[in-house]
């Protein structure tokens, strides 16, 4: 689970048996509340069909990124 969450750019929470989860339920309100979303276009557009690795930077110290490592580009169906 903690590769796909890597893969896809989602937080993991570790919850046991004996905790609150209304404090679990609280971060996850407060990380959906606070969510954007931005576009990724590459240049130029290649469709081979392979995996791509992306990064991505942010410049403000108080940002936190959660994005996808990478997409499969689509193929060139000629």
């Amino acid at each position: 689970m903690t590769q796909l969450a890597l893969d896809t750019g989602v937080a993991t929470i570790e919850a046991r048996p004996d905790d609150d989860l209304t404090s679990i339920y609280r971060q996850i309100v407060t990380d959906v509340r606070n969510l954007d979303r931005s576009g990724y276009v590459p240049s130029p557009l290649v469709r081979d069909g392979a995996w791509h690795q992306v990064q991505i930077r942010a410049v403000g110290k108080d940002v936190v990124l959660r994005t996808r490592s990478g997409y499969y580009a689509p193929h060139a169906w000629n």
